[in-house]
């Protein structure tokens, strides 16, 4: 259940029009800021800028950026893309510099549709002059990078039908593939995670269990490691239960000391339009804290009254 919807009110000139009153001469009004991008979709957010430019004959980012600071301006600035560009950025930037943030390349690749890869990669290329999956093979390596590179081709079954006469044989397969032998066939659990459907993966998990006795976690533990294994088990985790994974990834990003604003921004903005209204609830259940609070908690600011008001949603 998203928690912003299309503003069946649209009227991206008069949007524009109360964004340029908030930002312009001495201060900002932050909370009418505030109330504009969260009224309406990332589609209708870039429509609006595309008026703003046409009307004041100045770009929106850039009057954005010297009216707004710190994490409100860049979290307010990430809401100007649409989303497929806006996750091909966050790649990037996953990428760029030394190391590679192995966590978020698998939070974004592995929670996406055939379609919804297909346009970040043609954003990305846009974007970059370059193609994703040959940035995403140049940064890993080894059998996290088959399992990387076969989840950007897209090309999983997304049938809504199970065969339980199929999920019986690849259960056999996973269990022959790992615990049964010595060592493990990592490119048969890679071919299976990465090429069934959801609705097949969870018909598979539930064989896995007759034919092993215990989850299919309790395997991918057993038999892997690092980024392979943290892989692994984002595909079981969001296959089984995708608000239950995205909760888990905000109350990573705020437990502990500091929070990685990069993770939960990226995570508020990209499910507001999908599911982050069942995240919520889930973040509750799970960790006994509502999610406006664990934000209030980390958050400061006119910060955090934009990301209460995508929680809140329109």
């Amino acid at each position: 259940m998203a928690t912003i919807h299309q503003n069946s009110n649209f009227a991206p000139l008069d949007a524009a029009k109360k964004l340029n009153k908030a930002m312009k001469g001495v201060g900002t009004n932050e909370g009418e800021v505030i109330e504009v991008l969260t009224q309406h979709t990332a589609n209708q957010r870039v429509a609006i800028a595309e008026a703003y430019e046409q009307k004041f004959g100045k770009s929106l980012k850039d009057h954005m950026k010297n009216e707004l600071r710190g994490q409100f301006q860049k979290a307010a600035l990430q809401m100007l893309h649409r989303i497929p560009m806006y996750l091909s950025h966050e790649l990037r930037s996953a990428m760029k510099g030394p190391g590679t943030d192995d966590e978020d390349l698998i939070e974004v690749l592995f929670s996406k549709t055939n379609s919804e890869l297909e346009e970040i990669k043609a954003c990305y290329e846009r974007e970059y002059g370059r193609q994703l999956i040959v940035d995403v093979a140049k940064e890993t390596s080894g059998d996290f990078r088959k399992l990387l590179v076969d989840q950007v081709k897209a090309d999983r079954d997304e049938s809504d039908h199970a065969n339980v006469i199929q999920a019986k044989a690849d259960a056999l397969k996973l269990f022959q593939a790992g615990e049964k032998k010595f060592g493990t066939d990592e490119s048969m659990f890679t071919e299976i995670l990465c090429g069934r459907s959801f609705a097949q993966l969870r018909k598979v998990f539930e064989e896995y269990n007759s034919v092993s006795g215990h989850e299919i976690e309790v395997a991918i533990l057993k038999e892997t490691s690092g980024n392979l294994q943290k892989g692994y088990l984002a595909i079981v985790g969001y296959v089984k239960d995708g608000a239950g994974y995205f909760a888990n990834r905000l109350h990573k990003a705020m437990r502990g000391t500091g929070t990685d604003d990069d993770a939960l921004v990226r995570i508020l903005i990209s499910r507001s339009e999908i599911d982050l209204a069942k995240v919520s609830k889930k973040h509750e259940e799970k960790f006994k804290k509502n999610l406006s609070s664990a934000i209030r908690s980390e958050c400061k600011g006119d910060y955090q009254n934009l990301l209460l008001a995508i929680v809140a949603g329109n």
